[in-house]
């Protein structure tokens, strides 16, 4: 439901002027949508939203986080390969 939201959000900030009639025809069926999976699922949509992003929030910080660890830190050596150059020694 998240992905489909925005989507729709980006649609509305795009949708040409002869395409608005669609554009509110599919934001009204998201809306019947999301009352019958609150109502007849007991899925609350607007709190699976907010624990996504707080999710992929976390996610991207941690990302962030090791990457640079690894990176800027020198714990990473870059990659290991096992060609060697024309003398036969191993590229370091």
């Amino acid at each position: 439901m998240l992905i489909l939201k925005e989507g729709l959000d980006i649609h509305q900030s795009k949708v040409p002027e002869a395409l608005q009639p669609f554009h509110a025809h599919m934001e009204s069926r998201y809306k019947e949508m999301k009352i019958v999976l609150e109502r007849e699922y007991g899925i609350k949509v607007s709190q699976t939203a907010r624990v996504v992003r707080k999710m992929l929030k976390y996610l991207l910080i941690k990302a962030a986080t090791d990457f640079d660890k690894i990176v800027h830190r020198g714990s990473w050596n870059g990659p290991r390969s096992s060609h060697s150059d024309f003398s036969g020694r191993p590229i370091q």
